[in-house]
């Protein structure tokens, strides 16, 4: 009986000892990891694509992409198949944050894999169908 009460006495010290040697510091704060992650807006994808072709329209640059990569959709973002192609719209906004139209082009000539946000848009047809466009929000060489 002795033996028993001295086991018991032993392993409650033992717990005891490994609760208070734990540190909270580990432990994962949900609260600051929801703060740190960005939620994509809606109708937002970002992909990793190639540039296939550009034109130039009244100032508004058309480009031909080729899908590689889908790295993840905003709410109600219409779905983007790895490998299919999709034309889009590049406005001079976003041209002059890359740095102008000869940046663009250079990224361009560059034929390496570029990471793209893109807003879609829903357009109305006299069908009454829905006719998806998708632009260009941020394009960029290093993710």
């Amino acid at each position: 009986m002795k033996k028993l009460i001295v086991n018991y006495t032993l392993l409650f010290t033992l717990l005891i000892l490994l609760v208070n040697c734990t540190s909270s510091n580990n432990k994962v704060d949900n609260n600051q990891l929801s703060k740190n992650i960005k939620p994509i807006p809606p109708g937002t994808a970002h992909i990793c694509g190639t540039i296939i072709e550009t034109h130039d329209t009244s100032g508004l640059f058309v480009s031909l992409i080729k899908i590689d990569t889908v790295f993840s959709y905003g709410h109600s973002t219409p779905p983007l198949a790895v490998g299919t192609e999709i034309e889009t719209n590049i406005s001079e906004n976003v041209l002059d944050s890359l740095g102008g139209k000869s940046r663009f082009l250079e990224i361009l000539n560059s034929k390496k894999k570029i990471y793209i946000e893109l807003k879609s848009q829903n357009l109305p047809t006299f069908e009454n169908q829905n006719n998806q466009q998708w632009s260009i929000s941020n394009l960029s060489l290093n993710k």
